[in-house]
């Protein structure tokens, strides 16, 4: 997937660590982000404000990745899910 640099993307993920470092990188190449630390806030924050990309974690508390896919892909077909696990 090729994204413009000025793409928003959600990092959904329960442990700090990871949305940290997902956020440094994607942030180092020019990314703007915002974190959320479950499924629930994150549906917020998308609700909110749309995002063109997703990064979930799959196991959450409040709600798991998949019913966040879901629940984006039902308010946005055309955002870009991308779900990740450890």
């Amino acid at each position: 997937m090729n994204l413009p640099r000025d793409v928003r993307i959600l990092i959904a993920d329960d442990e700090s660590g990871v949305r940290k470092v997902l956020e440094q990188v994607l942030r180092d190449d020019g990314f703007h982000t915002q974190l959320a630390a479950d499924g629930r806030e994150a549906l917020k924050l998308f609700e909110e404000n749309p995002f063109l990309l997703v990064i979930a974690d799959i196991v959450m508390p409040e709600r798991d990745g998949i019913v966040l896919l879901l629940s984006i892909k039902a308010l946005s077909p055309t955002t870009q899910v991308i779900i990740i696990t450890s």
